[in-house]
C-alpha cells in the first residue's frame, strides 16, 4: 500500500512538472524577448540635418556652421546675386562616418547617439492572432560628435519602444520594432586613435584652407589697389 502511494506521488509530480514545462514553454518570457531584442543591439537615433541651402534667400545652415566648427563638414558660400549662388555643403571624411543616408537636395540623414536596450516593462501576449506585444525602454549611452549639436540628446534619456512577436511551432520570433533607430556599425572616433588622427589631419587641412584663402583675398586687394593706382 504505501509503495502504491509513493508510485501515485511521484506520477503526479511527474505530471505536474510537464505540465509547467508546456505551460513556460507556451508563453512568452521576459528573459526569451531580451535575448531576440540584444541581437538588434545597439542601434543609433537618426536626424535629418541640413547642409546645403539652395533656396531664393540663402545662408548658412546653423548645423553646417557647427558641424563645419568640429571638422565634421565644410562647405562653400555663394552670397545671392553672384552666378551659382548658394550655400554647398560636404562631410569631411571624419563626418561621413556618421551620414546614414540622403534627403532631397538639402538634407542628410546622419547618427546622433548610440541606444542600447534598458528594461521590458510589460508583455501582452495575443492568443487569438499567435502573436504578442513586448513593451520596453531604450537607452542613450553615447552621443556622436554629431549629436553633441543638439541640447535634448543626452546619456541617459530613455524611451519607450514596442516589439511585435510571432509564435511558431518551434518558439517565438522577433517580428518587428517600433522604433525611430537603426542598425548602424559606426566607427567611435573618439576611443579609435587611428580616426582621430584622420580627425586632427581634417582640422589642419581646413585650417591651411583657411590660411590660403586669406592669403588669395589680401594678394587680388593687393593687385587691385595696385591697379587703381596705376590708372
Amino acid at each position: 500500500m504505501k509503495n502504491s502511494s509513493t508510485y501515485l506521488t511521484r506520477f503526479i509530480v511527474t505530471l505536474f512538472i510537464l505540465f509547467l514545462c508546456n505551460y513556460s514553454y507556451g508563453q512568452l518570457t521576459s528573459s526569451i524577448a531580451l535575448k531576440a531584442l540584444k541581437l538588434e543591439y545597439p542601434r543609433y537615433k537618426i536626424s535629418n540635418v541640413q547642409i546645403n541651402d539652395f533656396s531664393l534667400s540663402p545662408s548658412v545652415p546653423q548645423d553646417l556652421k557647427i558641424l563645419s566648427q568640429k571638422g565634421l563638414a565644410r562647405y562653400n558660400y555663394i552670397p545671392p546675386g553672384t552666378h551659382g549662388y548658394g550655400c554647398y555643403g560636404e562631410l569631411t571624411e571624419v563626418g561621413s562616418h556618421y551620414q546614414v543616408g540622403n534627403l532631397g537636395n538639402e538634407y542628410i540623414v546622419m547618427a546622433v547617439a548610440r541606444v542600447d536596450i534598458d528594461r521590458i516593462t510589460g508583455i501582452r501576449e495575443i492568443p487569438a492572432m499567435n502573436s504578442a506585444e513586448v513593451e520596453y525602454t531604450e537607452r542613450i549611452v553615447k552621443i556622436t560628435p554629431v549629436g553633441e549639436i543638439y541640447s535634448d540628446i543626452f546619456v541617459g534619456k530613455t524611451s519607450k519602444v514596442t516589439a511585435t512577436f510571432i509564435k511558431y511551432n518551434d518558439g517565438w520570433r522577433l517580428k518587428e520594432l517600433a522604433t525611430n533607430t537603426k542598425k548602424l556599425s559606426i566607427p567611435d572616433y573618439s576611443s579609435d586613435a587611428q580616426l582621430l588622427k584622420v580627425f586632427q589631419k581634417e582640422q589642419v587641412r581646413q585650417d591651411s584652407i583657411r590660411l590660403v584663402d586669406s592669403l588669395t583675398k589680401v594678394a587680388i586687394n593687393a593687385i587691385n589697389k595696385s591697379e587703381s593706382h596705376t590708372k
